[in-house]
């Protein structure tokens, strides 16, 4: 069956073939379209061919935004590509070809566009459950399922989840416990300048050679007690299972005997090595928490290492691995000697209503129009 060729902004009418009454009008005998699309009757159609007039300089400019972020929803990039192809005059049928769509959803997408605006394009909001917990029970669940699964176990499932979650709560240590948040630094490197630094005067910023010269490098291993923020750091020949277990062995015989200790540390292959497990296991007094995997800013003393960053290591200057070390346990105990426990600020409720505000809803958008 041949299609007729449609004229540019032709609404409903464009695909009526040869000889046949248009889709509605005076050659219907109804007098009502045959396609409703998604709203009703004729105000649709004519809603449709003012697509062209509803694309305003500050809509088209919100249609190629959608179109251009990353995180747009394809279909919604498909809804926006629709309508800038029909401001253009372009007839349904050519643009349902060039993006590889149906007429329908072409005609549907330019009426709800018409009637609606940019809002017209989201879906709109389904019925469902209102929401049991909130962000921060949410993220308890995330923190869980992202750490190291129970013994014996390569995955975790609903039904361990729950049941770690029953047994611990949201408590992250027992009570009277010592808790403490460890980590290692590897690679610091032992550098001095070619030539002294010159030191700012009146008038003149402080100058600095960009030529050093490199004497090695140092790893250490730390350990902050949250409670007091005093730090314990020692140097390791390498990243491994035995000098971390063996870091362990000196905490122990360190601290009071009475107190269970519990420890905050990251995924890092040295603290879920089986020899770990195995250490820890052997160990009652010591218990673990994992951050999840990429959240290493949640390890307290990971801010510590942000702290001697700055203050030592990004200006200093170290004639030796020897030096660095000698400086690294020089900062250390000039630290704990007005060390504060640091406070956690991070309000999960709040970081997700930032959040919204960034990403607004369908709702929102519609409001806005």
């Amino acid at each position: 069956m041949a299609v007729s060729v449609p004229r540019p902004g032709a609404g409903w009418d464009d695909l009526s073939p040869p000889g046949r009454p248009a889709a509605h009008g005076p050659g219907c005998p109804s007098g009502r379209p045959r396609l409703l699309g998604w709203g009703a009757g004729d105000q649709m159609g004519r809603a449709a061919r003012l697509v062209e007039a509803a694309v305003t300089v500050k809509r088209r400019r919100k249609l190629n935004r959608i179109i251009a972020s990353g995180s747009s929803e394809q279909r919604l990039v498909l809804r926006a590509r629709i309508i800038l192809a029909a401001a253009e005059g372009t007839p349904n049928a050519v643009i349902a070809a060039a993006l590889g769509c149906s007429v329908l959803t072409v005609r549907t997408w330019r009426g709800r566009f018409a009637l609606r605006g940019i809002p017209g394009l989201f879906d709109r909001p389904r019925t469902g459950r209102p929401a049991v917990h909130g962000p921060s029970v949410r993220l308890v669940v995330v923190a869980t399922a992202t750490a190291a699964p129970p013994d014996g176990q390569t995955a975790w499932s609903h039904v361990t989840i729950a049941a770690h979650l029953d047994e611990r709560g949201v408590e992250i240590s027992p009570a009277g416990a010592v808790l403490v948040s460890i980590d290692e630094r590897t690679g610091i490197q032992a550098k001095t300048r070619t030539y002294p630094e010159i030191p700012l005067r009146p008038g003149r910023a402080a100058r600095r050679e960009f030529e050093y010269v490199r004497y090695g490098t140092v790893s250490i291993i730390a350990a902050m007690d949250v409670a007091t923020g005093e730090v314990v750091t020692e140097r390791i020949g390498r990243n491994t299972s035995a000098a971390f277990t063996a870091f362990l062995a000196m905490l122990d015989e360190r601290t009071d005997p009475a107190p269970h200790i519990h420890l905050i540390m990251d995924n890092g292959s040295s603290h879920t090595a089986g020899a770990t497990r195995a250490w820890l296991k052997a160990h009652p007094r010591f218990s673990a928490t994992y951050t999840p995997k990429h959240a290493s800013w949640l390890n307290m003393v990971v801010q510590w290492f942000g702290v001697l960053t700055r203050r030592l290591l990004r200006r200093g200057d170290f004639t030796s691995r020897e030096d660095l070390d000698a400086q690294i346990t020089a900062f250390t105990i000039l630290h704990n000697k007005t060390a504060q426990p640091y406070q956690w600020s991070y309000d999960a409720d709040a970081e997700h209503a930032r959040y919204l505000e960034r990403h607004p809803s369908p709702t929102s958008l519609t409001q806005a129009a």
